[in-house]
C-alpha cells in the first residue's frame, strides 16, 4: 500500500449502487460502487452542505435529496443544479479486498486560493421592493429583487412578483 493511499474500508462493506461516508486525513469523502468499479468524491454538497452519502445513487450520478443537486461520481462534476460548483474527486483503487483513496495533497498556494474564493452560500443579496400587511391577519407579503438574476413569477392575479427562495426557486408567499 503506497503512503499517498489510505484504506477507508473493505468492498464487502460497500455493495454495488451503494455509497459510503469514510474519513481521509480530515476529510469526509463518499465512496461508490457503481457495478464493482469505486469512485470517491467529496461528501458534502456543494450548494448546501448535505451529506452526498445520504443521497441517492443511480448509475453514475449521485443526488443530494434536499434540493436535487447531481454530481458524476467519476470526475465530480455537476450534473444537475442547483449546485454549481463541483465535487472534489479522488484516486481510488482496489489491493485485495481493501477500498483505498489517495490523499489530498494541499499545497500552500491551494490553500491560500481556496480562502480568497468565497464559499457555497444561500446569502444573496436583495432589495425590499413593497411591503403590504393584510389587516386583521398576522400574515404580511414581501416583494424583492436580487442583483443580477432577477426571477419574474407570475401570480394568479396577473400581477408578476420578484420571489427569491435560498434554494433560488420560485415561491409565492
Amino acid at each position: 500500500m503506497s503512503e499517498d493511499f489510505v484504506k477507508v474500508s473493505d468492498t464487502k462493506d460497500i455493495q454495488p449502487s451503494q455509497m459510503k461516508a469514510v474519513e481521509v486525513g480530515g476529510e469526509i469523502i463518499c465512496v461508490v460502487d457503481v457495478e464493482g468499479k469505486y469512485y470517491a468524491i467529496d461528501n458534502t454538497c456543494t450548494h448546501e452542505g448535505g451529506p452526498l452519502a445520504d443521497g441517492t445513487l443511480e448509475g453514475y450520478e449521485v443526488e443530494r435529496s434536499w434540493h436535487g443537486s447531481k454530481f458524476d461520481v467519476k470526475t465530480g462534476e455537476v450534473t444537475n443544479p442547483p449546485a454549481s460548483a463541483p465535487e472534489q474527486a479522488y484516486e481510488v483503487k482496489v489491493e485485495g479486498n481493501n477500498i483505498l483513496v489517495k490523499k489530498r495533497i494541499i499545497t500552500i498556494e491551494q490553500e491560500q486560493e481556496e480562502q480568497k474564493q468565497p464559499a457555497a452560500s444561500s446569502v444573496y443579496e436583495i432589495t425590499l421592493l413593497e411591503k403590504q400587511k393584510f389587516e386583521g391577519t398576522d400574515t404580511m407579503s414581501f416583494k424583492f429583487s436580487k442583483q443580477n438574476e432577477q426571477q419574474e413569477v407570475e401570480q394568479g392575479n396577473g400581477k408578476k412578483s420578484w420571489i427569491i427562495t435560498q434554494d433560488n426557486m420560485p415561491f409565492l408567499i
